[in-house]
């Protein structure tokens, strides 16, 4: 009977010190909600990307292409020629980026 003790003291030791290397807590956290979980990674996504709006249309870009000129030429210029040279403007709205791309006239003849 004192091996069972013995075993079942040694068991507890054991998970106190796993728990201890993790920087687990010996009492039992609970489980974050599903409501809270997605707010997180919703805000997470704001923080990554941006929206960018060019002649109509919006779509989701990363934040490090959306913060700079030249990336963001490159990266539209295939599908938006016009881009070249167009006017771009920033704002952030609930801590999400919105670049808004209008193009400006061009010279013909």
């Amino acid at each position: 009977m004192s091996e069972n003790l013995n075993s079942e003291k040694e068991n507890n030791e054991t998970e106190t010190l796993a728990a201890e290397s993790t920087g687990a807590t010996a009492t039992t956290a609970s489980a974050p909600n599903a409501a809270t979980v997605q707010q997180a990674e919703k805000t997470e996504t704001e923080a990554t990307s941006a929206v960018v709006k060019i002649e109509g249309q919006e779509f989701p870009l990363p934040v490090s292409i959306a913060a700079d000129d030249e990336l963001l030429k490159a990266a539209l210029s295939p599908h938006y020629p016009s881009i070249k040279n167009a006017n771009i403007s920033r704002e952030t709205r609930a801590g999400q980026m919105i670049v808004s791309i209008v193009k400006r006239a061009e010279h013909k003849g």
